[in-house]
């Protein structure tokens, strides 16, 4: 979910004037088409403005089984989208006065460790400590219904296994926070969820296809497998709730956000502090709202991520915008979905995808299967199997099996929840790239004479006294934001103006890295000078005290 936060946040965002009366998009129409004949996606879309819908379209199956075909009121898993209804009915709480946003946990829900120093706003804003209980390996242990009690349990074990964050130390996105929210919400109005949604948001606004459904019964989502869609386990409402288990189409979400932002739902002080969000964070989380504003425009909303359904819905208070997409079927990169479908509503010209098909022989796939690979950076062991002459990726153990789509020579990607997986092979299959949504992580083969190198490799400690010749505060002459180097003990910090701060790892003399961007700096301290690398740029960067004297 962060990764897709991230995403949508550099790319939703188009830079034109609207383009006033325009009602049809043929070429949106096109790109859609085209995606869904290559297999790249499946799910719904609808652009509003106002109240009115000035398009939407539909493409793939509601059930692939039966071939079933979807139609514009197909209810879809949204995600955590649901987050914003949940904020919203907290803060119609508070608005009544049922609660206040300073009310501590441990009015509704004392069994949760620290809940007396957590608040209803701590919740809200990510801000509690509390541990994700909705783990990528906690999901399948979810798929039957679970009382409140059974989830109150899985939080608080979690919590005791996971990292402890001291309360509204920083921003760290958690469901559990929404699940307790979705709670408390129960307790005050003595209420099923569903009905306090229904009551609350659905009845004022008209709306008939959005809910908190009481079973998975009905709804179907699928990930692409190497050359067909194979139907995704899914997560049953009752263990997410609030926190991302309501359904809904794109058209509804348009008219929920219109909504919440020409005061039907709360009142304008409740929007202001909903819109508010964390500015130290690399999310840019309010109160069940993810702020996409550019310097152009103001943009809110939220995405959402569940067993194979991917959606976002994004409005624009200053032209009254809404852009919302779910997807039941995703094999292709969502963040440009929305993109291409902001740039059609902007007037940004784009270009329809042309995709090549790669088929490989069952000799080409056997060239990748019998070797493992240990993960320079994570630490994992990978293989590759060949499972119906389609080249997966697996776990040592094979109980985690992901079936990749052959891209070119070498290259195969596989996509999933919002991430993209790139898997790229040397030419001698000793080395291999994998990357995340772009980030990339190097894997070597455990019998080859590389990885006993790197494997036999002892890290570099160095002592606090080590680092003092690099801190300080450096500036480059590309108007970019400075970065101020900073240490905690012997580690190194980083940190750009107006950005999070993150660790720098030492792999050599005057030279550290950050792998989780692919970032390299080499600093020169005689010098002053820090060179900065990412992804092919280089910049040169001078400590701020020796501006005056070089410049």
């Amino acid at each position: 979910m962060r990764n897709l936060f991230l995403s949508v946040a550099f790319l939703i965002i188009a830079t034109s004037g609207y383009a006033q009366k325009q009602s049809k998009y043929p070429k949106l129409d096109q790109y859609f088409k085209t995606l869904s004949e290559n297999n790249k996606f499946m799910g719904s879309i609808a652009i509003s403005k106002g109240d009115s819908v000035i398009y939407s379209n539909v493409v793939g199956y509601e059930d692939i089984g039966t071939k079933e075909q979807p139609t514009d009121e197909l209810e879809y898993k949204i995600g955590s989208i649901s987050k914003s209804f949940t904020a919203v009915l907290i803060m119609q709480a508070v608005e009544r006065g049922l609660l206040t946003l300073n009310t501590t946990l441990d009015k509704y829900i004392p069994s949760i460790p620290n809940s007396n120093n957590i608040t209803i706003e701590h919740l809200l804003r990510h801000r509690s400590g509390i541990t994700d209980y909705f783990g990528i390996h906690n999901m399948s242990k979810l798929t039957e219904y679970k009382p409140r009690n059974e989830m109150l349990d899985t939080v608080i074990s979690i919590g005791k296994r996971g990292v402890t964050v001291a309360t509204d130390s920083i921003t760290s996105y958690s469901n559990s926070n929404y699940l307790l929210l979705t709670y408390i919400l129960e307790d005050i109005y003595d209420e099923k969820f569903a009905e306090i949604l229904n009551t609350n948001i659905v009845e004022p606004l008209g709306l008939k296809n959005t809910c908190m459904p009481d079973s998975q019964q009905g709804h179907y989502s699928y990930i692409f497998a190497g050359d067909r869609w194979e139907v995704v386990k899914d997560t049953h409402p009752s263990s997410i709730l609030g926190a991302g288990g309501i359904v809904s189409t794109p058209t509804e979400l348009n008219i929920f956000y219109h909504a919440l932002f020409n005061g039907k739902l709360v009142s304008a002080e409740s929007l202001e502090q909903m819109k508010e969000t964390d500015r130290s964070s690399m999310l840019p989380l309010g109160i069940g709202l993810l702020n996409l504003s550019s310097k152009e425009r103001a943009i809110y909303g939220h995405t959402g991520s569940i067993n194979g359904y991917i959606s976002t819905s994004t409005y624009c208070p200053e032209d009254k915008i809404s852009i919302s997409t779910i997807s039941n079927g995703m094999n292709y990169h969502y963040y440009m979905i929305m993109a291409i479908v902001s740039n059609s509503v902007y007037n940004i010209p784009f270009d329809i995808p042309k995709f090549k098909h790669t088929t490989l022989s069952k000799e080409d796939i056997e060239r990748y299967v019998g070797i493992n690979y240990k993960g320079l950076q994570r630490g994992d062991t990978i293989k590759f199997i060949n499972q119906e002459n389609i080249l997966v990726l697996s776990s040592i153990d094979e109980k985690d099996l992901s079936r990749l789509t052959s891209i070119a020579r070498d290259t195969f990607a596989f996509f999933t929840s919002g991430a993209k997986l790139d898997i790229i092979f040397s030419d001698n299959k000793e080395e291999l790239t994998v990357k995340v949504n772009g980030v990339p992580f190097k894997y070597l083969d455990m019998n080859s004479e590389k990885y006993t190198i790197e494997s036999n490799k002892k890290p570099i400690i160095l002592t606090e006294e080590d680092l003092d010749k690099y801190l300080g505060i450096y500036n480059t002459s590309d108007k970019l934001p400075e970065i101020e180097i900073t240490k905690k003990g012997n580690i190194m910090v980083a940190r750009r103006t107006g950005y999070n701060s993150f660790n720098l790892t030492p792999t050599d003399e005057h030279t550290f890295e950050f792998t989780a961007i692919d970032l390299v700096i080499i600093f020169d301290p005689d010098k002053g000078i820090m060179t900065y690398k990412r992804n092919g740029a280089i910049l040169v960067y001078k400590k701020e005290d020796l501006q005056n004297s070089t410049n």
